[in-house]
C-alpha cells in the first residue's frame, strides 16, 4: 500500500532527526512541520499535529507529471516521468490522446529518479511533447526509435508526424502543422517527414 509505506518511510526520516530520535515516532514532539522524503515522486510532505486528540495529518504534494514512458521489455514496463524528463515512479500502462505516453523500443530498467534518455535527445522530445499537451492536434500513439533517433507521432486522425531528436525543432514548424490542420491537409496525409532540419516533406494518402 503506498499510503503504508509513505507513512513508514516518513517515520524513519523522523527518527533519523538527531533532535528528535530520543523521543520516538510516537511523540508528536519530534515531528516538524514539513519533511523532505528521499523520493522522485514525491516534493514534501507537510505534517498538521493535533495535541488535544494526537493525531497527526500527513500531506503528500507530488512532484508534476508531464506523461508516461513505456520501455520494451514485455509486457512493457511504464513509468511516470517529470517535464525534464526524468523517471517518478511506476505507472500504468494507459491508452488515449488524454495523457502523453511515450513508447520506447530500448530494453532497460528505469530507476526512479534517473533521466530516461540522454539530456540533448531529450531537449527535442520536450519540446516536442509541450506541443502535443496542449491538444491543439490531439496524438493516438507516440514512438521512440532510439536507432534512428526519431519520435513517431501517430494523430488521431491517421497522419504520422515524424520528427528527429537530434535537433530541437523551431517554432515554425509547428505553425505549419496547425496551419495544415485548419486546412484539412493534415487529415489528408499519410505522413509528415520532419527529420531533416529546415525541410518538410507531406506526403498525401
Amino acid at each position: 500500500d503506498a499510503t503504508l509505506a509513505i507513512t513508514r518511510a516518513a517515520e524513519e526520516t523522523v527518527l533519523a532527526r538527531t533532535a528528535s530520535r530520543w523521543l520516538g515516532s510516537d511523540n508528536l514532539l519530534a515531528w516538524p512541520r514539513a519533511l523532505k522524503l528521499v523520493s522522485p515522486a514525491l516534493m514534501e510532505l507537510s505534517i498538521t499535529k493535533d495535541f488535544i486528540h494526537r493525531t497527526l495529518v500527513l500531506s503528500i504534494e507530488r512532484s508534476p507529471r508531464f506523461g508516461i514512458w513505456c520501455v520494451a521489455p514485455q509486457p512493457p514496463l511504464c513509468w511516470w516521468f517529470d517535464r525534464e524528463g526524468n523517471a517518478l515512479e511506476q505507472a500504468p500502462t494507459s491508452e488515449g490522446s488524454l495523457i502523453l505516453r511515450i513508447e520506447d523500443n530500448a530494453f532497460f530498467i528505469p530507476a526512479a529518479g534517473e533521466p530516461l534518455y540522454d539530456a540533448p535527445h531529450y531537449a527535442a522530445v520536450k519540446k516536442i511533447l509541450s506541443f502535443f499537451e496542449n491538444g491543439a492536434i490531439p496524438a493516438a500513439r507516440m514512438a521512440l526509435d532510439r536507432t534512428k533517433q526519431e519520435l513517431s507521432v501517430e494523430t488521431l486522425d491517421g497522419a504520422r508526424l515524424m520528427w528527429s531528436t537530434r535537433f530541437v525543432p523551431p517554432d515554425s514548424l509547428f505553425s505549419f502543422l496547425i496551419a495544415q490542420q485548419k486546412t484539412g491537409a493534415l487529415r489528408t496525409a499519410e505522413y509528415v517527414d520532419l527529420t531533416v532540419e529546415n525541410r518538410v516533406y507531406l506526403k498525401p494518402k
